[in-house]
C-alpha cells in the first residue's frame, strides 16, 4: 500500500516538474521568435527595434523570474536556462549600443501575473482533488473543509 502511495506522489512531482520545464521552454521559444524578428536586417526602423527589444527584455526577466522559483525543483534545466537568461542579456545590451537603442523597458506585470495564476493552478487543482478524492472516499472535500 505505502508503495502504490509513494508512486503516485512521484508521479505527480513528474508530472508538475513537466509542466514547469514546459512553460521555462515555451518561454525561451518566444525570446527566440522576438531575436529571429529583430535579424530582418539592420533597415528596421528605431522605434521598432526598440519595442522588440523591451519585449526581449520583458520575456527574460520572466524566463529569469520562472527560473529562479522553480529552478530548485530542476537543477540541470536551472543551469541551462540561467545561461540562455544571461546570454539573452548581454544581446539586449548589444543591440542598445549597436543601434543607438535607450535601455529597455522591463514589463513586470507579466512576472506577477504569472506567479498569480500558477498559484490560482495549484490551489484549483487541490480542490479538484479534493472533490475526486471525495466521491471516492466517504467525505474527503468535506472533512478537509470541516478540519480548516
Amino acid at each position: 500500500m505505502k508503495r502504490k502511495v509513494v508512486l503516485k506522489a512521484m508521479a505527480k512531482f513528474l508530472a508538475i516538474i513537466i509542466s514547469l520545464n514546459f512553460a521555462l521552454f515555451i518561454t525561451e521559444e518566444a525570446l527566440q521568435v522576438v531575436m529571429f524578428a529583430s535579424w530582418a536586417g539592420k533597415d528596421i526602423d528605431v522605434s521598432t527595434r526598440q519595442a522588440l527589444v523591451d519585449l526581449y527584455a520583458t520575456i527574460n526577466s520572466t524566463l529569469n523570474a520562472m527560473n529562479n522559483a522553480f529552478g530548485v525543483f530542476l537543477p540541470p534545466f536551472y543551469i541551462a536556462y540561467r545561461s540562455y537568461y544571461l546570454a539573452g542579456k548581454k544581446w539586449t545590451q548589444a543591440q542598445v549600443e549597436a543601434f543607438g537603442l535607450h535601455e529597455p523597458f522591463v514589463d513586470r506585470s507579466w512576472v506577477s501575473a504569472l506567479f498569480v495564476s500558477v498559484f490560482a493552478l495549484l490551489a484549483a487543482g487541490t480542490i479538484i482533488y479534493f472533490v475526486i478524492r471525495g466521491k471516492e472516499e466517504k467525505g474527503g472535500l468535506e472533512e478537509f473543509i470541516k478540519k480548516e
